[in-house]
């Protein structure tokens, strides 16, 4: 009996968890959907790079940005193949790139730094950031 007990706790702690992942991947592309079909540009300050989270494959962005006289901080997931951590940290930090935010919720928001960031919501990438491209094939130029 107190087998069967464990069992049954077994399975709908299982059933508990893959039910709580579920929901925060519905989640995430319900606000990821919102912010595709409408987002509003506003500038932001990136502060911190950082690979919180054990993520080997990818690193956040934080920054801040104001909008209607509040301040907002977000985060951006960025992959290694373009930008590292050390690079963001020493060129980016404290500059200011364009972000996407969802109007009725601001805490929803992507920086755009990329140029696939920037098609992703429909932009094209302004001449101002050509630096960032340069940048990016001087430093892959180099890991080769």
């Amino acid at each position: 009996m107190e087998n069967d007990q464990k069992e049954i706790f077994r399975k709908g702690l299982s059933f508990l968890f893959i039910t709580l992942l579920v929901s925060l991947m519905v989640n995430g592309l319900i606000r990821q959907c919102n912010l595709n079909a409408d987002h509003v540009l506003e500038n932001a300050k990136i502060y911190k790079a950082g690979a919180e989270g054990g993520k080997n494959s990818g690193f956040w962005i934080d920054y801040t940005f104001q909008t209607k006289g509040e301040n907002f901080e977000g985060s951006s997931l960025y992959g290694i193949n373009k930008l590292n951590v050390p690079m963001v940290r020493k060129y980016f930090i404290g500059k200011t790139f364009p972000v996407a935010y969802y109007p009725s919720d601001p805490s929803n928001s992507h920086l755009l730094i990329l140029p696939e960031d920037f098609d992703k919501f429909g932009y094209e990438f302004p001449d101002s950031l050509n630096w960032v491209k340069d940048l990016i094939e001087k430093e892959s130029g180099d890991r080769k």
